[in-house]
């Protein structure tokens, strides 16, 4: 039987003691992203470890610096993961210099240098009013199409409303497929980015903004 679609209150904050259950599923959602197998230059066990490298990392980066991390349950199975930037925050040198070594000593230069120029691209299509930006949002590969992503930006986007210094939701994509899915969130693409082989949208939704199924009450369903 499929789990029901999740409630608000299946919503967690996420601490230290999800690390682990946290790095394996953006792992398992991300390894047939276009954007990571650029990134990694790998396949197989390799591509894997060098993702459970960089999300160990990133994991390690958002928690020192105490930023948003949300989780939703399936029972006692975590099921989808996101990770936010607060307006106008910049995480301090130390942590940045801690990020990056983690990845060179782990994954190599190489990679450490494509996910640098990633953000790089990306940077350059952020929106210049305050934003809550979206970092990473994933759903394990065997609750995906139940809701749980929904469930995600829906209390991301209440913390934007919420937020005195936030105009809105920014995120990005690599995986073209993803961009309708936002789209019918609210999200329109704002500047469009690439690097070697790989492109990318960024994406903005304005606080209020009314989703698809919301100004179509007969829209197609949105496996998400």
């Amino acid at each position: 039987m499929k789990p029901s679609q999740p409630v608000a209150d299946e919503v967690i904050e996420l601490d230290d003691s999800h690390a682990d259950s946290a790095v394996e599923l953006l792992t398992a959602a991300f390894e047939n992203d276009p954007g990571w197998r650029h990134v990694s230059g790998a396949v197989g066990d390799e591509h894997r470890r060098c993702l459970n490298v960089a999300y160990r990392a990133a994991w390690a980066l958002y928690r020192g610096f105490r930023q948003p991390s949300l989780g939703v349950l399936s029972g006692a199975r975590l099921a989808g993961v996101a990770l936010l930037n607060e307006p106008e925050v910049q995480f301090p040198p130390p942590l940045r210099t801690r990020w990056a070594e983690e990845i060179r000593r782990a994954a190599g230069s190489e990679v450490l240098e494509r996910l640098l120029q990633n953000g790089r691209e990306a940077m350059k299509q952020r929106p210049a009013q305050p934003h809550l930006y979206l970092s990473t949002l994933a759903v394990h590969p065997d609750f995906q199409g139940r809701g749980y992503g929904r469930a995600l930006l829906e209390r991301t986007h209440a913390l934007s409303e919420k937020h005195l210094g936030s105009d809105g939701v920014c995120l990005e994509t690599e995986n073209p497929q993803n961009v309708p899915l936002y789209e019918h969130f609210g999200y329109r693409v704002i500047g469009r980015y690439q690097y070697d082989q790989v492109e990318g949208a960024m994406l903005f939704r304005p606080n209020g903004s009314k989703t698809m199924l919301e100004l179509d009450r007969h829209g197609g369903h949105v496996a998400f």
